[in-house]
């Protein structure tokens, strides 16, 4: 009779969510793609609205609060949104996301559609608008208004310290979950890079 010892199988690793620290570090890196994205779409909403009369006169940089409020500001928001949403639908990752091996999902690890990510985009404006509209009320300065709208982005992310699950705000509203993926194989892209390179 022979002894043969059975080595227990090793699980892998699952994913869990995400700490707010690493998500406020991919949301970093990500904001310097939206800023660029923003700045694109400014400049070309700015060119289509400025007529040819204000260009001559020399005005062409004084536009109505109307057309900032009105116009450029939602074209930025509607570029945010397509940004996120894009990767969201299709991966569930952006591009920070992926360096630092997060995913957005449902909690049934269901991929976002257009609908469900425009909720969750749409939750996530929530707490900082209102905090930004506050303080612009009280104010009356541009400055007041985006500092109280960056101080009400980190209350979305705190948030989840306090909370049992450790979800943010905009997590629990929109009934969606960012996850921490275990290390695994690079992505595809990455792989075929390397295989370029090797002798």
């Amino acid at each position: 009779m022979s002894n043969s010892s059975t080595s227990p199988e090793k699980t892998p690793p699952r994913p869990v969510i995400a700490t707010p620290a690493i998500r406020l570090l991919s949301a970093l890196y990500d904001g310097m793609l939206i800023l660029a994205l923003i700045f694109l779409v400014t400049t070309i909403v700015v060119v289509l609205g400025t007529s040819a009369q204000q260009a001559s006169s020399g005005h062409a940089g004084k536009l109505s609060a109307e057309f900032r409020y009105g116009v450029i500001f939602p074209a930025q928001l509607l570029i945010v949104f397509w940004f996120y949403g894009q990767f969201w639908r299709r991966s569930g990752q952006t591009l920070g996301m992926q360096t630092w091996r997060l995913k957005t999902m449902r909690p049934n690890g269901q991929l976002l559609d257009w609908t469900s990510s425009l909720i969750r985009f749409a939750c996530a404006c929530v707490i900082p608008f209102l905090c930004a509209l506050m303080a612009y009320l009280v104010h009356r300065t541009p400055a007041a208004f985006a500092l109280s709208f960056v101080f009400g982005f980190l209350i979305n992310y705190l948030f989840a310290y306090v909370n049992r699950y450790h979800l943010a705000i905009h997590d629990l509203l929109s009934g969606t979950v960012t996850v921490r993926l275990p290390p695994g194989e690079p992505p595809e892209w990455i792989q075929k890079l390397k295989a370029r390179f090797r002798p």
